[in-house]
């Protein structure tokens, strides 16, 4: 699955898949396709699609909400210049969370 940046929405679809066809959760389907390709953020609006599809299929709970999301994306834009230069990987910061 690829659109032009292959950041928001291809993502999106691929973690919606992951939930429905391999019955993952919303976390696990995230970290996984996140482990495949690092630079996926889906917006606010897909994550909140996702969000209600777990909650359909999960009796009304999920197991990440977007201030969740945001706190990941948020520490790796902090992050950056130090992946940048070097200092700390990518999977590094995948590590500690």
């Amino acid at each position: 699955m690829h659109c032009e940046m292959g950041v928001s929405r291809s993502s999106t679809v691929v973690i919606a898949y992951r939930m429905v066809a391999l019955h993952e959760t919303l976390r696990e389907a995230y970290d996984r396709t996140k482990e495949c390709r690092a630079v996926i953020s889906p917006n606010k609006g897909f994550f909140a699609v996702l969000v209600e599809l777990e909650k359909k299929r999960n009796d009304g709970k999920s197991t990440m909400t977007f201030d969740d999301f945001y706190t990941v994306v948020k520490m790796k834009e902090e992050l950056t210049p130090y992946i940048e230069m070097g200092l700390i990987d990518e999977q590094q910061i995948a590590e500690a969370l």
